[in-house]
């Protein structure tokens, strides 16, 4: 049986496209860092000889000295190809995530079902924080604003969201966000399986825990994630324009590049600095180290080797 018959054919395209995109910048990447971490080791070791950083007046100096280019070599060659191998890392997730492939079909359904999630917030949340209220009373005609919502007939009002989130308990935030995510990959069947189900559950988890987190919570606009949203929809609109109302096609566009950008790029991209950086210090320990040994092994030998007045 081929993959295509079991599969969405739109997700067996942009599993293709990715795998390649990801083979080959990781293959480049780590083959940049190696060459290029060889040639920077071989030029600061001699650099080094040049200055006499690794003079030592010992019988066996020059086969510790071959001992160290040796060792400096492998060992910078190794945490290179590591810089290397995350900076390609990041390079194809960027990349996989700006194919045409994933932009006309995952991105649109992603964006399309976290604006649901968002209307759903925004429709229930008020009957939810009443006492006595219960979640089929205040979902008793949800599907129908959620309808006429995603045909246009209305516009979701992005500060009342705000204010409403604030009023919200965040266990009341949580309840819907737990209930809505079955009934969501019911409605986009491409959010069950593959890349689609991956990205959508890595994306929207993180965004579901920071709509959870204005819930109760007098927060800033530096710490608001609706203030990503808010940012976003004045970039879509036409410019000085200050309506915060939002149609679902809008709220769709905008959540989609929020959760990509905030959800997915910015955590890799953080977590691959992070990752260079304690490659780069290690490759600076590396040299540092064998040029202290040399220096503190000279100022021994000479202090032995001192005849008193």
């Amino acid at each position: 049986m081929r993959i295509e018959e079991v599969m969405d054919p739109a997700l067996v395209e942009i599993l293709k496209e990715s795998g390649g995109i990801f083979a080959w910048e990781i293959t480049k990447w780590t083959i940049f860092g190696i060459a290029g971490g060889t040639v920077a080791a071989v030029l600061i070791f001699f650099l080094l000889i040049i200055v006499g950083a690794y003079r030592l007046d010992w019988a066996y100096a020059r086969w510790a000295r071959i001992f160290v280019f040796v060792s400096t070599l492998l060992i910078s060659t190794v945490l290179s190809s590591l810089i290397g191998f995350n900076q390609g890392l990041l390079v194809a997730v960027e990349q996989s995530l700006q194919s045409d492939q994933f932009r006309k079909n995952i991105l649109p359904t992603i964006g399309s079902a976290a604006a649901d999630l968002i209307a759903t917030i925004y429709v229930v949340a008020p009957g939810l924080t009443k006492d006595n209220s219960s979640w089929t009373q205040s979902t008793k005609h949800l599907d129908a604003r959620l309808k006429t919502f995603r045909k246009g007939e209305w516009e979701l009002d992005i500060n009342l969201l705000s204010q409403r989130l604030k009023n919200s308990r965040k266990k009341v935030v949580q309840e819907i966000v737990s209930r809505m995510d079955s009934s969501l990959k019911d409605d986009y069947p491409i959010l069950n399986e593959g890349i689609g189900e991956k990205i959508y559950d890595w994306s929207t988890n993180y965004f579901a825990e920071s709509i959870v987190e204005n819930a109760e919570e007098n927060v800033t606009e530096s710490v608001d994630s609706l203030h990503w949203i808010k940012a976003g929809i004045a970039d879509l609109k036409e410019a000085g324009s200050s309506d915060p109302k939002v149609s679902h096609h809008e709220l769709s566009i905008v959540v989609a590049e929020v959760l990509i950008n905030k959800g997915i790029i910015s955590p890799v991209r953080s977590a691959v600095r992070i990752q260079q950086l304690i490659f780069l210090i290690s490759l600076a320990v590396l040299f540092v180290t064998p040029v202290l040994i040399f220096r503190i092994a000279e100022f021994v030998k000479s202090r032995k080797t001192e005849k008193p007045a």
